[in-house]
């Protein structure tokens, strides 16, 4: 084989070796390329998944943020080292005066018992208070950071012409521990309550006149006879002449406008649960 020959057949081998290298080299790059493109997918929608999380997490915190701060010491109980119906009579007395609220009782104790060097008194509490004041003491009793229970509870509404005054028979239990180094009785500021309507006052009743309120004009006796633009003027039944200006009140309601273009006279009654517009005018002679 002549030298031409053997130098030709080496630069096709040559040729023919770089055209395999060159095509697995390729191929090779394709596979990486599609393998670092799926990743940079995965890791841009991971990015996407992250922020998401973020974003939510900082809306979270902002709702957290818009949250009452609750003092956790509010909750804290304390158990004193005594306890006898005169101190407990006189926190009751206390928390009362705390309040500002009006509320009378009889009080007694009624059985004392101890379990496990925790000794308790139960006491009753027998009397008639408006019936928030009494939801908001009885809401205090175990709100406050003195440890005392309610048992037992009893309400009854009096009647109808009283429907914000209430009897009551409470029960409550007192703890102490003669090992406990607290005997602190102080109170401390808590939250309103939330009670919005009173259970025993129906929404609609009938009507009824309270004691004090026997010296209020009926409006049907009321008969209009001048008129200012601020002051109204009526004879009553009985020939009494009297005069009414806004916000006045009478029997079941008040005066609340007075139209001197209309020349009417505007009342808000309530005789039974729900307002009443009622409009008096100048009596005309057929």
């Amino acid at each position: 084989m002549s030298f031409s020959i053997r130098k030709n057949l080496l630069l096709a081998t040559v040729l023919i070796l770089l055209i395999i290298g060159n095509f697995f080299f390729k191929h090779s790059f394709k596979i990486r390329d599609k393998i670092l493109s799926q990743k940079i997918i995965n890791s841009e929608k991971r990015l996407e998944e992250m922020d998401a999380i973020h974003e939510n997490l900082i809306k979270q915190k902002n709702e957290i943020e818009k949250l009452p701060k609750v003092d956790l010491q509010e909750n804290k109980k304390i158990i004193p080292s005594n306890d006898n119906a005169t101190i407990t009579y006189l926190y009751l007395l206390d928390l009362i005066k705390f309040l500002s609220l009006d509320l009378k009782f009889d009080f007694s104790i009624s059985n004392s018992s101890e379990k496990k060097k925790i000794k308790t008194n139960d006491y009753l509490l027998n009397g008639s208070a408006n019936f928030y004041h009494l939801f908001r003491f009885i809401e205090q009793i175990e709100k406050q950071p003195k440890f005392y229970t309610i048992e037992n509870l009893k309400i009854q509404s009096l009647n109808i012409a009283l429907q914000d005054t209430v009897d009551f028979n409470l029960r409550i239990r007192s703890y102490y521990d003669e090992t406990s180094p607290s005997n602190e009785n102080f109170l401390v500021e808590n939250s309103h309550s939330r009670l919005r309507n009173n259970p025993f006052k129906g929404l609609y009743y009938q009507p009824y006149l309270a004691d004090n309120e026997n010296y209020f004009y009926n409006i049907n006796d009321l008969t209009l006879v001048g008129l200012t633009s601020e002051t109204a003027y009526f004879i009553t039944k009985n020939g009494d002449k009297i005069t009414l200006n806004r916000e006045d009140k009478i029997l079941y309601g008040k005066l609340i406008d007075i139209d001197w273009e209309k020349q009417e006279v505007i009342f808000e009654i309530n005789k039974s649960g729900f307002n009443e517009i009622i409009t008096k005018t100048f009596e005309r002679n057929n």
